[in-house]
C-alpha cells in the first residue's frame, strides 16, 4: 500500500472548531489507498475491501430504523440520522438507562446487529494488521479494564454507530479509550461529497464506496464536508467502530441486572410513601389528564 508522508501543523482552531468542513480546507486529497505516515509512523490507514465483504452490512444499514438527528450539542451541529449498537454505558442521570446494557437494536433488529457485529471482527482484524502496536495497546486497556460482557466478541471494541447522511463540523472525537483508534466503514451510493476533512495534516479523504478508514479521532481535527443526493435513492453510510471509555464502570450482567432491579424496588417504594411527586400522568381532574403547571394554578383556586 502506498505510503505517504505528512506534517502536523499547527492550526488556529477558532478558525475550525464548529464550523462547517470544506474540501479547500486541505491541499493533499486522498482518493486511493494509503497509508499516511507522521515523522515515519503510521496514523491513518484508508483503503478498499471486497464488496462482498459488506453486504450484509449494507443491507442491515438500510434495513435498520434510524434516529433522526438535528441537535445542538456543546456547540456541535448535527444532521442527519443514526443508531448505536453493540453495548452502551449507564448514561449520566437518565432514569431510563440506570445501567450498562446491549443497545436497543439487538431487540429490535437482532439480524441486523448480529451482521454489524460479525463485520466487528473483520475490522477489528484490519485494525491489528494495519497498526499492531495501537492495536496491542487498545486490546490491554479493555482486557484489564472492561469486562468481556461488555466487548463485541473477538474484538477490541465495544460498541458501534450507524450514521446515514450525517454531516459533522470540525470536532475531535469524544469518550472513546485514549490512543485507541476507530474503524469506520464508508457505504455509499449516487452522493457527491461527504468526504472527510482533516486540516492538521492538510489532507481530504475522498471516502469512496466500500473503503475503510482508521485514524484517532480523538488526536486529530476532522469534519465532514456537505453532502449532495443526486437522486432519490442515494445514500451514504458510516459505520464506526470503538472502544468506549466508560464502559470499565459496567458491572457483571447479573450483577447490572441486580442493580436495575434496586433502583426500580426503591423508586417504587418511595412513591408509595409519598417521597417521589406523583407523576403528570397520575394527574387527573374529572377524569381528565393535566400538566403540573395547570395542578398549580388549580390549587390556588
Amino acid at each position: 500500500m502506498k505510503k505517504i508522508q505528512v506534517i502536523k501543523k499547527e492550526v488556529d482552531l477558532n478558525n475550525y472548531i464548529k464550523k462547517v468542513a470544506k474540501k479547500t480546507d486541505c491541499n493533499l486529497f486522498i482518493d486511493e489507498d494509503c497509508v499516511l505516515m507522521l515523522n515515519n509512523k503510521p496514523i491513518l490507514a484508508y483503503f478498499s475491501v471486497p464488496t462482498e465483504l459488506t453486504k450484509f452490512v449494507r443491507q442491515s444499514c438500510k434495513n435498520v430504523k434510524l434516529n433522526n438527528v438535528e441537535r445542538l450539542s456543546k456547540g456541535l451541529i448535527t444532521k442527519g440520522k443514526n443508531r448505536v449498537f453493540g453495548f452502551r454505558p449507564k448514561r449520566g442521570m437518565s432514569q431510563y438507562a440506570n445501567n450498562c446494557s446491549v443497545t436497543g437494536m439487538a431487540k429490535d433488529y437482532p439480524l441486523e446487529h448480529s451482521a454489524l457485529c460479525s463485520f466487528a471482527e473483520v475490522a477489528s482484524a484490519l485494525y491489528k494488521e494495519k497498526f499492531p502496536k495501537e492495536y496491542l495497546h487498545n486490546e490491554l486497556i479493555v482486557d484489564k479494564k472492561i469486562l468481556p460482557n461488555w466487548r463485541i466478541k473477538s474484538t477490541v471494541f465495544t460498541s458501534g454507530i450507524i450514521n446515514k447522511d450525517s454531516v459533522l463540523q470540525y470536532h475531535y472525537d469524544i469518550g472513546h479509550v485514549s490512543k485507541a483508534l476507530s474503524v469506520m466503514l464508508t457505504l455509499k451510493s449516487d452522493v457527491i461529497g461527504g468526504g472527510l476533512s482533516i486540516p492538521e495534516i492538510d489532507t481530504y479523504i475522498e471516502l469512496r464506496d466500500n473503503t475503510i478508514l482508521i485514524f484517532d479521532g480523538q488526536e486529530l481535527l476532522h469534519g465532514v464536508t456537505p453532502i449532495v443526493k443526486r437522486s432519490s435513492n442515494a445514500y451514504r453510510f458510516t459505520v464506526v467502530y470503538y472502544s468506549l471509555i466508560q464502559m470499565w464502570k459496567c458491572l457483571t450482567i447479573t450483577e447490572e441486572v441486580a442493580k436495575e432491579r434496586k433502583v426500580r424496588y426503591d423508586k417504587e417504594h418511595r412513591r408509595s410513601e409519598g417521597k417521589i411527586g406523583a407523576l403528570t400522568s397520575d394527574l387527573t381532574k374529572d377524569g381528565k389528564r393535566f400538566n403540573a403547571s395547570t395542578h398549580k394554578k388549580l390549587s390556588k383556586l
